[in-house]
């Protein structure tokens, strides 16, 4: 793991955990507690780095998955490099989907007021052969 940014925790094997800050995402993966999660602001410059090492926790993580896992997606605000990184996150996970049948559902949180967010997440969805489900919440 590239780790550039001062907020990873590892605290066991497994285990990526960073805290956000105002323009990072708070990160929660681990199969053990059955957690994705990818929320908060998403527009710094160390988001590629951020994003390596997520993609890096699905190739040597996703493998063990023995049960469903629902990855939730809580961006309300995030730059066009982040939604570069979503797609290949997306794609990563599709293809554990199809090529090794894990059951990976992705739910992407959008508030009702944000229409954009919502309008991507659309586009997003009809991308990929994953289930997929926008759920409209407050923030």
């Amino acid at each position: 793991m590239r780790t550039s940014y001062k907020s990873l925790t590892k605290e066991k094997q497994g285990l990526m955990k960073i805290e956000s800050s105002h323009n990072t995402p708070y990160v929660n993966l681990s199969l053990e507690e059955n957690v994705f999660e990818i929320s908060g602001h998403a527009f710094s410059d160390k988001i590629n780095d951020i994003f390596s090492d997520i993609l890096e926790w699905i190739d040597t993580e996703i493998p063990k998955l023995s049960q469903t896992l629902v990855c939730e997606i809580k961006l309300d605000v995030f730059s066009s490099v982040t939604y570069k990184n979503l797609f290949n996150v997306l794609q990563k996970l599709e293809a554990f989907v199809t090529d090794e049948g894990k059951d990976i559902r992705i739910k992407w949180y959008s508030d009702p007021e944000d229409g954009d967010n919502y309008d991507m997440a659309d586009d997003i969805r009809d991308l990929y052969d994953l289930p997929f489900e926008i759920v409209l919440s407050k923030k």
